[in-house]
């Protein structure tokens, strides 16, 4: 039912980290969204840094400019601001709220409203989204083994809407829950294919509000580039007939990411991840391989199943001034379900790239990677890393 969490898909904007004065008036100039997204979630956003004045805010519209092979060139403005909500001490994050209209040239449509917002000096924060897409997609089928030629065109009108809140239980340990509610709407099908013919579960469209709760360690050094530390994420949701969804579903994702820093600034990025879904998820919410955030070179949702299970490695050394390169890998699969994971049918991915620090004080780095996978590859031009 639209772009999953923490799904590249949609390539949107990442919040921006860094200065107001610096980074606010150049973040956004190019820029992805890990949902989404990406992003929020499992896919780490960049957020702004302690910057502000214990009181006050700032504003600023700006470009936004960003490539992935799921959009080729993407294009549009975000407003962003930045502030410090009353009972905040000056050396809390900022609380910020992004806006963003993008098209691309795959004709895609994303609007979206996105606020985060600091209590009480982070002993809670608040999240989410309203975000509206018209977004022409792949779809490859259902399964680990689905070949090329089984690519259908379709396109998707969604309407989402996503509200978080976390608590601080102890140090770097929250717990919290979430409220989706997605109203989806299959515009066009591949007449003929399979999304057409209706045999697909979620191919009808329909609404799914879902309910879910989430558990967060995270004691890294940076959430822009971390040199050291860890972050976990496991989160649970459900969706039900009994309140209105048209399907009924339960998801559960597991998220882990360590960072272990080595000579010189040179740093070991790891990342494991895995994903379950029951039957009745809508295909859009299964757990799907590909994306610029997890095994780059397969276009995101080019394997899609009930479980998945992958793992990357990158490794990430500086250059020359503000340059840095990359070198990564990543390993994964889709099966119908945990018990058919298997040690052979594992698809591989990898490639290298290169980075600019955009504001070298915060470590927003500018990435542009290529990443080839089996028969395909992909390039991607964006803010931050992949994990």
């Amino acid at each position: 039912m639209g772009p999953a969490v923490g799904d590249s898909r949609p390539g949107l904007v990442s919040r921006p980290s860094g200065s107001i004065g610096v980074l606010g008036r150049a973040a956004l100039l190019v820029c992805t969204c890990t949902v989404m997204g990406q992003g929020r979630a499992q896919a780490q956003t960049a957020e702004p840094a302690d910057s502000l004045p214990a009181k006050g805010s700032s504003w600023a519209l700006l470009p936004s400019v960003y490539y992935t092979p799921e959009t080729r060139l993407a294009a549009g403005f975000a407003l962003q601001g930045f502030f410090r909500l009353p009972g905040n001490s000056p050396t809390t994050r900022s609380s910020n709220i992004l806006a963003a209209l993008i098209y691309t040239q795959n004709k895609q449509v994303i609007a979206l409203v996105r606020p985060r917002l600091y209590l009480q000096d982070r002993q809670y924060e608040l999240s989410g989204s309203l975000e509206y897409f018209k977004y022409p997609d792949k779809f490859y089928g259902i399964g680990n083994d689905t070949p090329d030629s089984a690519e259908e065109l379709y396109t998707t009108g969604t309407l989402r809407l996503y509200f978080e809140v976390l608590g601080r239980v102890r140090n770097d340990f929250y717990f919290g829950a979430h409220l989706e509610v997605i109203k989806q709407k299959l515009l066009e099908t591949l007449p003929g294919g399979a999304l057409a013919a209706g045999g697909v579960v979620g191919s009808a469209g329909g609404w799914a509000p879902a309910l879910g709760f989430q558990a967060v360690w995270d004691s890294r050094d940076n959430i822009n580039y971390p040199a050291t530390g860890s972050y976990r994420r496991i989160d649970a949701t459900t969706s039900q007939g009994v309140w209105g969804s048209d399907y009924s579903y339960n998801r559960f994702r597991i998220d882990a990411r360590k960072f272990i820093p080595l000579a010189r600034s040179h740093v070991l990025a790891v990342r494991g991840y895995a994903a379950v879904a029951s039957g009745g998820a809508p295909f859009t919410q299964l757990p799907r391989l590909g994306g610029s955030n997890l095994m780059r070179g397969f276009f995101t949702g080019r394997y899609r199943d009930h479980a998945l299970i992958a793992a990357q490695v990158e490794y990430r050394l500086p250059l020359v001034w503000r340059l840095g390169a990359v070198a990564f890998g990543s390993v994964g699969q889709v099966a119908p379900s945990v018990g058919l994971l298997g040690l052979d049918r594992f698809r591989f991915a990898g490639g290298g790239g290169l980075r600019f620090a955009l504001v070298p004080s915060e470590r927003v780095n500018i990435r542009m990677d290529l990443a080839m996978a089996g028969s395909s590859s992909g390039f991607y031009l964006a803010l931050g890393e992949a994990f």
